[in-house]
């Protein structure tokens, strides 16, 4: 294991590709859904390119991810 814990790199199980979804979220950007334009359907899709942005939100924004399978977290970067 890396010295540091912040080091460690794992596989990222809350992506859509692996089949997570959004369950639920405080808001979108504009209204739209999920899967508009700044929806939360980007927080996921691993595309660093692409982002969630919350209906105005601040620090109070939530999203809920929903896994295919139970899995065992080690960790959480946000």
């Amino acid at each position: 294991p890396p010295a540091d814990p912040a080091d460690a790199v794992g596989d990222n199980v809350a992506l859509a590709a692996t089949g997570a979804r959004v369950g639920a979220v405080s808001g979108n950007w504009g209204g739209a859904g999920n899967a508009g334009a700044f929806g939360a359907d980007h927080a996921i899709d691993g595309d660093p390119q692409s982002e969630w942005s919350s209906a105005g939100d601040g620090d109070a924004a939530w999203i809920e991810v929903v896994l295919p399978q139970i899995e065992t977290v080690d960790g959480l970067d946000v």
